[in-house]
């Protein structure tokens, strides 16, 4: 609604140079009560907010964006949720054209009060193809246990394949109990390649903290 404010020319009737009194005073009193009804209308309307963002969201209004959740969610249709409620990814890495084994690499660095349990799941595919055979490397993760202190290792969390084409690959996945202020680890192990030309593969890691 555009904030005018009219009347009809039969309120107000303006005779010569002079206003007759008793139309004036009739125009007064509707424009008084069209000005209030207008007030009332825009005030009912819902103003869209604008400039930027602050508390747990981002950006900018009419649009922002979920910033940060600062609380566990308790809750989730019906159900009693623990932990954080759902999985957060913490951390992810990749490598490409990787033609030997990968040494351990940190994947995530546990932090003060971030002890708890993780889950790892990684990747490895063949992106180019042996000359005459090759072994696809098992993907594997190392960690400190929170409760006995101990580094620890899978170190074939994902299979081995030996299919030496394009696209074959490996998968899996780890959970663990992780000490805070220890690193998360990936590494590949048992990478063969045969022939002129090596086999190439790619890794993917990715981190959840689940409470």
């Amino acid at each position: 609604m555009a904030d005018q404010f009219q009347l009809t020319q039969s309120v107000l009737q303006i005779l010569g140079s002079m206003a007759d009194p008793a139309s004036l005073k009739q125009a007064l009193i509707s424009l008084a009560t069209q000005t209030q009804i207008s007030l009332n209308t825009l005030s009912t309307q819902a103003q869209a907010p604008s400039g930027a963002a602050g508390g747990d969201l981002g950006g900018t209004y009419p649009n922002p964006t979920l910033a940060k959740i600062t609380n566990a969610l308790t809750s989730y249709g019906g159900l009693t949720l623990v932990g954080e409620g759902i999985p957060v990814q913490v951390a992810s890495a990749g490598q490409v054209s990787q033609a030997a084994n990968v040494s351990a690499t940190t994947l995530y660095t546990v932090p003060a009060g971030g002890a708890g349990w993780y889950r790892v799941s990684a990747q490895a595919v063949v992106t180019q193809a042996a000359t005459s055979s090759s072994t696809l490397p098992n993907v594997g993760v190392t960690w400190t246990d929170n409760d006995s202190g101990v580094a620890l290792s899978a170190t074939t969390m994902t299979p081995t394949n030996t299919a030496n084409a394009p696209g074959a690959f490996g998968l899996g996945s780890q959970m663990m109990y992780v000490k805070a202020g220890t690193n998360i680890q990936y590494l590949t192990s048992n990478y063969a390649s045969s022939g002129a030309t090596p086999m190439q593969y790619a890794v993917r890691a990715r981190l959840e903290f689940l409470g």
